[in-house]
């Protein structure tokens, strides 16, 4: 994807879909790391010799979601900039 920003033609399908693929990765794999965090952690403390010792709280971050919230508005960008220079490619 950078090779073709550098050269000239960012605004491609090609680099739409990889930033849709990118913020699928981003969100959802970032959101099971939140997760399965949070189970690990949960697990372990509330195990029968540690649990009286500490306090177990859960928190979960929607950061990842929002992380890749942000980066499929980019992919749509590039999409739409994809259409419009296929629509403009013949009248220039």
């Amino acid at each position: 994807m950078v090779r073709r920003t550098t050269g000239g033609a960012p605004f491609i399908a090609a680099n739409a879909r990889r930033l849709y693929l990118i913020a699928a990765a981003v969100g959802l794999g970032g959101q099971a790391v939140v997760l399965l965090e949070a189970w690990g952690r949960a697990t372990v403390l509330n195990h029968p010799q540690i649990a009286p010792y500490v306090h177990s709280g859960v928190e979960i971050s929607f950061s990842p979601l929002l992380a890749g919230l942000g980066v499929a508005v980019a992919a749509e960008v590039f999409r739409q900039g994809a259409a419009l220079r296929a629509d403009v490619e013949g009248l220039v």
